[in-house]
């Protein structure tokens, strides 16, 4: 039992991950069925599939007459409450990751397709670090409830 959470947690990890990865591939499926857009959303944060420009992302650009038209730059993006738990249990990850893709996006490469690759490393790296805190913490806390007398 002393290597539990270390093993778990990384495990759980992933999972969560690849829950709201799902997610965001389901619904931005259904948005960009309809409206072809450069930028992809996983849970809220913004991803751009063509930071270098290279494609011609202006065949569907609005016209200023156009009513029934809208650009998916600026959408706002809810996420749920099961994104906002997996963002906040890893934030040190995610502000790193982003950070990661971010300068990466600078240099050209896809941020979806680099996001997609550095996460779920990060991610097993970041929950063994908090699953072995939590095994030491537990082998001490059951070392001094044996070792002191009652």
């Amino acid at each position: 039992m002393r290597r539990f959470w270390r093993l778990v947690l990384p495990i759980v990890g992933i999972l969560l991950f690849s829950l709201v990865s799902w997610h965001s591939f389901k619904v931005s499926g259904e948005i960009h069925q309809h409206f072809p857009n450069k930028y992809f959303y996983w849970s809220a944060i913004r991803l751009d599939t063509d930071p270098a420009n290279r494609r011609n992302w202006d065949v569907g650009k609005c016209r200023d007459n156009d009513e029934n038209c809208w650009e998916l730059r600026d959408t706002w993006v809810d996420p749920s409450f099961f994104d906002i738990f997996v963002l906040l249990t890893a934030f040190p990850v995610f502000v790193l990751g982003r950070l990661i893709v971010g300068f990466l996006g600078t240099m050209g490469i896809n941020q979806l397709t680099s996001f997609m690759l550095l996460m779920p490393e990060l991610l097993v790296i970041w929950f063994y670090f908090v699953g072995r805190m939590l095994d030491g913490w537990i082998q001490r806390r059951s070392k001094r409830s044996v070792s002191s007398p009652d």
